[in-house]
C-alpha cells in the first residue's frame, strides 16, 4: 500500500484518539505538514504527492484518490456536512492500525503534528499553514510549491514571536518628568525610629512562667456531644 494511505489511515485514527474531528481539510493539512517535516530532516518527501499553491493554501489533488482508495477499506465516512454550501466529510478509522504500519520516523512526525494540531480550531490551523510554512512563503497561486525552500529557513515556529512595541521617542522624557514632580509632592518620609533588616533583630527570650512548670497536674476528661433536640 503506498505511504501516502498509510498516512491518511494512521492520521484518521490519530486525530480521533486526541478527540480531534478528522475532517478532510484537517487531514489533508496534516498529510502536509508530515510530508514538510521529512523533506526538513531526510531532503525527501515522505509521500509522492504533488502539492500545489491552490487557493489560499497547499493541496494536492492526488490526496482525493488517496481517501477515496480507503474510504471502505481503512477508514469509513463518519458524516457528511455543509460547511458554507460546501460538502465537509468526517472519517473514522475502521480498526486500530498495526504497529507497523509506519516506519518510527514517520509515526513521530504524525504523533507531532496531532498533538499540535489535532484538536486546535481549524481556522488557526490552516493560518499556520498559509502563512508560517516555508513552502507558502511568496508562493504563486496556482503553481507547485517548493518543499525544498523548508531546509532554507528555521521551522516549524508554531508561534511567530510578537516584535517590541513601537514607543513615542519623547516617552522616556515624560516618564521622568513624572518622577521629578512625584518626588516633588510626595517625598520620602523617613521612618522614626527607622526600620531594622532582618539580621539586625535578636531573637526574644523568656522564662516559663510558674504555672507552665512540668510540676502542672495533667487535667484529663471528655467531652460528649449529642445530636437533636434538647430533652428536658
Amino acid at each position: 500500500m503506498p505511504i501516502e494511505d498509510d498516512l491518511v489511515w494512521y492520521l484518521t485514527w490519530r486525530v480521533r484518539e486526541e478527540e480531534g474531528v478528522p475532517a478532510k481539510t484537517r487531514l489533508v493539512k496534516l498529510v502536509y505538514l508530515v510530508d514538510l517535516l521529512n523533506v526538513r530532516d531526510r531532503g525527501e518527501q515522505a509521500t509522492g504527492l504533488e502539492w500545489i499553491f491552490y487557493h489560499y493554501g497547499p493541496y494536492s489533488f492526488g490526496i482525493d484518490t488517496v481517501i477515496d482508495r480507503q474510504v471502505g477499506n481503512t477508514i469509513d465516512v463518519a458524516s457528511r456536512d455543509s460547511y458554507f454550501g460546501d460538502p465537509m466529510f468526517v472519517y473514522r478509522s475502521r480498526e486500530y492500525p498495526p504497529a507497523t504500519l509506519l516506519p518510527d520516523r514517520l509515526r513521530r512526525y504524525c504523533d507531532e503534528v496531532c498533538d499540535r494540531w489535532a484538536t486546535e480550531d481549524l481556522n488557526q490551523l490552516l493560518s499556520y499553514v498559509y502563512f508560517e510554512t516555508p513552502p507558502m512563503i511568496g508562493a504563486t497561486r496556482g503553481e507547485r510549491l517548493n518543499m525544498w525552500r523548508v531546509r532554507e529557513v528555521e521551522w516549524p515556529a508554531y508561534y511567530r514571536a510578537l516584535p517590541p512595541p513601537d514607543l513615542d521617542p519623547e516617552w522616556r522624557e515624560r516618564r521622568e518628568e513624572w518622577r521629578r514632580r512625584t518626588n516633588e509632592t510626595l517625598p520620602e518620609v523617613p521612618l522614626d525610629p527607622a526600620p531594622r533588616r532582618d539580621g539586625e533583630y535578636e531573637p526574644e527570650t523568656s522564662e516559663p512562667a510558674e504555672s507552665e512548670s512540668s510540676e502542672a497536674p495533667l487535667m484529663r476528661g471528655s467531652l460528649a456531644l449529642s445530636v437533636g433536640a434538647d430533652e428536658d
